[in-house]
Order: C-alpha cells, then structure tokens, then sequence
C-alpha cells in the first residue's frame, strides 16, 4: 500500500511539473512574442471591442461613445483608443472657429478613425501639423460608416463647425458595397449587427430622388451592445491566443471549401466585383448569383455612391465650404503580391484595380470636385523595397503609420493650395 501511494505521488509530482513547464514555456513564447510585435509584455486591463466604444443612434446607426480610454492590442499593433466627448477620436474642438483658422472637417470610415495607429500618427493629426499655423482639422471618422453615414454625420454635426474644407475620404475597399444592403445581404448571408444596423439608401425609380431606409432599431442595439467578458481576461490578450484563432479559421476556412468543391473565402463577384474586377469569376458555388444579376446590383450601388457623394458636395459647398474628396487605395490595388495571391486561389480571376479609380475622377471632373487619388503613390511607395510598409499585413491591412504620414502628406499639398 504504501509503495503503491509513493508510486501515485512520483505520477503526480512529474504530472504537475509537466503541466508547470508547458505553462512556463508559453509563458516565455507569449512574452517574446509581445516583444517582438509590441516591445512590451505589460498585460492589457482593458481591450477595445465594437460593443465597448460605440451607442446607437436612431439615424446614424452607431456613434462612437465619448470619453472612452482603452487598449486594442492585434498581432499588428498595440493602441491606446482614446475618444472626445462627442465620442470621435480625436482631440477636443470648441465649437466656435478661432479667428484666423481654416477648419478642415474630415469624414470617412476607419481609415480616418485610425484605432490601428497612435492619435499623433493618425491622418488627421499628421495633416493638421503638416498644414501649418493657421490650419484646423476635426476628425469625424468612425469605423464601418458607409457614405450616406457620411453625408448624414456631416448634416448632424459636421458643419456646426463651420468647416472652410469638408474632406470626404472615400474608401476604394468597400464603400461602394457600404451603400448596398443588397449587396452586403448576399455577400455576409447572415449579414451581423454592424452591417444591418446602418441606414441605406437606393434612387427611386420613379422620382429618380435618394430613398433612405432608417437602421433597425434592434439590430443599432445589437451592434453598440458591451460584452459580458470582464475587462481584464488574459487569455483574450494573449498573443498566442489569437495565433490560434487565426490558425482555426483557416483550417475552418479550408475545410469548408473542400466541402463545396470551391476556393476558400468570400465570393469574389460580391466582395470585389466590378470596381476591381474586369469580369465576373465564375466561383462553382451553388447557390450564387448570375453574372448578369450582380452586375446590376454594382451598379445601383455606385449611381447610389455617385449620388451620395454629389449631395454631401450640395451640403458642403452650400454652407461656404471647399470640397475635396479622397480616394483610399484599398491594399489590393496597392501591392501586386495581393493581387497575385487571389490570382492563385482564382486563376479565373482578372483584375481591373484601376477602375473605381477612374470613375471617381470622371465623377469629379464632371462635376468641378477637387478630387485627390492617392493609389499612384502608394502603388510606387509600395513596389520600393527601400520604404516602410504603408499596409499592416498580420491580421489587418489598415495603414501603417507611415501609410497615415504619406496620405497627409499628400492631401495637405492640395488643400493649402
């Protein structure tokens, strides 16, 4: 008896220092991995979710929610997210225009929210220092804004600053898409909180006028509800927590398309479609949509977008101030390498990364718009070895700060003009 209890308390022991070694051990590859992407290994006492930083708005959707102090740590980044007490981040603005100042007021979605980067390096940030004395930028971005959240946040509280410039800045990735629900709808299936909580609108084929559909009033709750986890949850900082995340999916991802007889990720025809695409792919999917049908639906979206960013033209320049409108290069039609890697997953596939581009400036000359295109710049800035990445690559693809430094950069040049 007594050499059968020594024997369980050897098993035992050997089990427990086992289990202390693995524990050790990811300890140390968690805290090389924070020093090697973040140069800290300090833990997070708080994150920043969707549900934590924003609240419903009955005609907006969502608004950021004022005052907010949090961390968003990513394999790319590690941020402090702090907001103003109108719940946009950035820092306070009085109301009223100092005298001998031109405001800029900025509207766009996440790239000019910017939580993947500091405040200081943040495009707006950058392009007011870069602008100069005399020169006033308010940032009104929010992330998954689409174009008429744009318009409308620009009626709502835009020009209660009396802005001398309104910068729209136009995201090439998917805004046009933003401004379809029946896009968005067959691209997501189950389309979340985030995409049915936004206001759309679409041309009325008989009076030709913008129709808006308000958000839905459960779905704005829904996406601008805080999560239940605590606020300090190691495990959901942890860096190797989020590799294995990431690692899942791909398997998920992978076995999915193995299971339907087609290349992993979403329809290209609906997450790309014409504003990159030469022609529809055919993508052997079962239940997806005709070629002819989605390209109609494209183009409803963008003589919807067209139209949108035609009225917040109406709406700036009515109030006095100068219209620029600026185009994102999203990181497909920037970096080659991306363009080659859905090649491989569709050979099929044949791009036209410069078509919404060109659209834009039709638009815009058309119209006398100041129009700024940023992606011959980033396109050369990208293929250069020499320079930083302008794109983060890990588990996003928003600028980096040098893609902030160098879109500033760019737009200052035209609006001190």
């Amino acid at each position: 008896m007594e050499r059968e209890r020594s024997s369980r308390v050897r098993v035992a022991g050997r089990t427990a220092l086992a289990i202390a070694s693995l524990v050790l051990s990811l300890l140390i590859a968690e805290a090389v991995l924070r020093l090697v992407l973040h140069g800290s290994i300090l833990p997070l006492t708080a994150r920043s979710t969707a549900g934590r930083v924003r609240d419903p708005h009955p005609v907006l959707g969502w608004v950021g929610r004022p005052n907010v102090d949090v961390w968003r740590r990513q394999l790319d980044y590690l941020v402090r997210i702090r907001t103003s007490s109108l719940g946009f981040r950035d820092v306070e603005h009085a109301l009223e225009k100092p005298t001998n100042v031109k405001r800029v007021v900025v509207l766009g979605d996440s790239f000019m929210e910017a939580t993947q980067t500091s405040l200081e390096t943040s495009f707006s940030r950058v392009l007011e220092a870069k602008l100069g004395p005399g020169f006033e930028v308010i940032n009104l971005g929010m992330s998954g804004y689409g174009t008429l959240q744009e318009r409308l946040l620009l009626e709502e509280i835009g020009l209660a600053y009396d802005p001398d410039v309104v910068l729209l800045a136009f995201f090439n990735g998917n805004d046009v898409r933003d401004n379809s629900w029946e896009l968005e709808k067959r691209l997501w299936e189950n389309p979340g909180p985030l995409v049915a909580s936004r206001p759309y609108a679409r041309i009325d084929p008989v009076t030709g006028s913008l129709a808006i559909t308000p958000p839905e009033v459960r779905h704005v709750a829904e996406a601008a509800k805080p999560e239940s986890a605590p606020s300090f949850d190691p495990l959901r900082h942890m860096m190797l927590g989020r590799l294995a995340v990431l690692g899942a999916r791909e398997v998920r991802d992978a076995w999915r398309a193995w299971w339907n007889g087609r290349p992993p990720g979403p329809d290209p025809n609906l997450a790309l479609g014409w504003p990159f695409l030469a022609e529809p792919v055919e993508t052997g999917r079962r239940r997806a949509a005709p070629a002819a049908e989605v390209e109609r639906l494209w183009d409803d979206a963008w003589n919807t977008t067209a139209r949108l960013i035609l009225e917040t033209r109406d709406l700036a320049v009515g109030h006095g101030a100068r219209f620029v409108l600026v185009s994102i290069p999203s990181r497909l039609q920037a970096d080659e390498s991306v363009r080659e890697s859905l090649q491989e997953r569709w050979p099929a596939i044949r791009f036209d990364e410069t078509r919404l581009n060109r659209l834009l400036a039709k638009l815009a000359a058309q119209n006398e718009i100041d129009f700024v295109d940023l992606l011959p710049a980033f396109a050369a800035t990208t293929r250069s070895s020499e320079s930083p990445p302008l794109y983060y690559t890990r588990e996003d693809e928003h600028w980096t700060p040098a893609g902030h430094a160098l879109a500033a950069d760019l737009v200052a040049r035209r609006v001190a003009r």
